[in-house]
């Protein structure tokens, strides 16, 4: 009786140290950021290489806000970025369905959702002055600004400067050397 008491409890603190160990793998494979983590850092820091003309400027103290356009392929990578601040003003993230709600948004990322779209969705943006970033296959080719790209599992980006201009965005130089490709210079 004690002997198989001893081997329950043993095999009890086998499948603890186990668990442990599988416990351990998961966290530290989740140390290293996931696709739309990199990507909603990337979105992060394009705000602060981007220059908005004037008549767009929000009130002082209202949200630097980036709209995801369609299905979120984010889950809760943005929450890294939520709360922190772009040009003095906290940066807030929010869901829209129409590309019409996002002429309040800095920027909108359109999801992949969105696709048959694309051509529709840029023309409304770029007339507000809105940053258009997807990580659609030749996003900027069809009139978007910023277009991810994954490159050898590095995600990497293209620009379509063309597209920014016509918005009244400029884009800082420094944006454009980390550019893997610029179209429309």
């Amino acid at each position: 009786m004690i002997r198989r008491i001893y081997i329950l409890c043993a095999g009890v603190t086998l499948a603890l140290v186990l668990s442990g160990i599988a416990v351990r793998s998961a966290t530290a494979e989740s140390t290293y950021p996931g696709e739309y983590q990199v990507k909603a850092v990337f979105l992060y820091n394009f705000a602060k290489f981007i220059e908005w003309p004037q008549e767009t400027s929000l009130p002082l103290g209202a949200p630097f806000t980036i709209c995801i356009l369609g299905k979120n392929p984010f889950d809760r990578a943005t929450d890294a970025i939520v709360g922190k601040s772009v040009r003095n003003r906290r940066i807030v993230v929010r869901q829209i369905t129409r590309p019409d709600e996002g002429s309040g948004c800095a920027m909108v990322f359109v999801s992949s959702s969105e696709q048959a779209k694309v051509r529709h969705i840029v023309d409304i943006l770029e007339e507000n002055s809105v940053l258009t970033i997807s990580d659609l296959p030749r996003f900027v080719t069809s009139g978007g600004m910023i277009g991810f790209i994954t490159l050898n599992d590095t995600v990497a980006f293209e620009i379509n400067q063309g597209a920014a201009q016509r918005a009244r965005l400029r884009i800082s130089p420094q944006l454009l050397k980390l550019a893997r490709t610029v179209v429309g210079r």
